[in-house]
């Protein structure tokens, strides 16, 4: 019932706010996927850089990024919820379509270069799962982001059939994406695109930059040339470590990398929560975090009709929802 009383209350909010907490995002990136190929009459799977567009939408807080919501837990992460409509993995070979939901921080800074209301913008996007070794997940959402770790697979065969567990191991790591960018913001109400800070109003409605990121694969590339016959399997690391066999598991990481925007969308409204919907939610206890979710189907159903926020990895959403 509490639930309930809030979710309504969530609701009613909807109305009375004419800010946007979503963005469209798009990232235009290459990323590492395998294909078959013959030396020596012999059959490997090699890696083989490919080029992809990653489509969606980013979730924030209510109204952030002027705003930091606080939650019982600590900062409420916002949610990058994405789409690769070229993915080699289940969402193509399968016809599993869920978007993928990834934890996001969203840094901007705004300020005035003249008398227009127009702002110029800079800003960071964090996504990918934070350090989850400590308890600095909640304190220091900017700095505490790494590798990932290997409790949740909600980005899995985001990138390919590749991307997926360990054979033998059980482990995975998510995905992790780092962006930094410049763009606008607005004191204009009529173009409100982001946020309120008290009276004023300092929006944020673009931004666009580069992106860097990892993407894991569960087996190393399998041929090495070495000039000898036959060949030796595996991968060569040349420079500080990346092979280490650490909980992280950055020897299966790949590089990400490309460029990347958002941009305020105010025609998306809050979809209603299911009771199961509801019942996933543990660590945000507000109506305003209730409604960042509605927010988050509402963008989900947009990539995918049939999508909702029980398609969510169980860990995953016990741990940010």
């Amino acid at each position: 019932m509490k639930k309930l009383i809030l979710m309504a209350a969530a609701v009613a909010l909807v109305g009375g706010a004419f800010a946007a907490d979503i963005y469209d995002y798009k990232a235009s990136v290459k990323y590492v996927d395998f294909k078959k190929v013959k030396i020596n009459k012999a059959t490997y799977n090699v890696k083989t850089v490919k080029s992809t567009t990653l489509t969606g939408y980013l979730v924030t807080p209510i109204q952030c990024p002027c705003t930091q919501a606080i939650a019982v837990t600590g900062l409420d992460p916002a949610f990058l919820i994405v789409v690769n409509k070229n993915s080699t993995g289940k969402m193509k070979n399968t016809g599993v379509k869920d978007p993928k939901v990834l934890p996001a921080n969203l840094l901007t800074k705004v300020w005035a270069a003249n008398s227009s209301k127009t702002l110029e913008a800079q800003g960071y996007l964090f996504a990918g799962v934070m350090d989850q070794g400590s308890a600095n997940y909640v304190t220091i959402p900017s700095s505490a982001y790494d590798f990932g770790d290997n409790t949740t697979q909600e980005s899995q065969y985001l990138w390919s059939i590749w991307n997926d567990v360990e054979p033998g191991s059980g482990t995975f790591v998510e995905t992790w994406l780092t962006h930094a960018g410049f763009g606008k913001g607005t004191t204009d109400p009529a173009k409100d695109a982001g946020c309120r800070k008290g009276t004023a109003h300092e929006c944020l409605v673009s931004l666009a930059g580069s992106v860097v990121g990892g993407a894991f694969t569960c087996e190393p590339n399998e041929y090495l040339w070495t000039g000898g016959n036959p060949p030796t399997l595996g991968e060569t690391f040349l420079c500080q470590g990346w092979n280490e066999t650490d909980v992280n598991q950055t020897y299966l990481m790949d590089v990400v990398s490309g460029t990347w925007s958002i941009k305020g969308n105010t025609k998306i409204k809050p979809a209603t929560l299911t009771a199961a919907e509801q019942a996933l939610q543990v660590n945000l206890a507000d109506a305003k975090a209730l409604e960042e979710l509605g927010n988050l189907k509402a963008a989900g159903q947009k990539l995918y009709k049939d999508y909702t926020l029980t398609l969510v990895e169980a860990t995953f959403a016990a741990k940010w929802f």
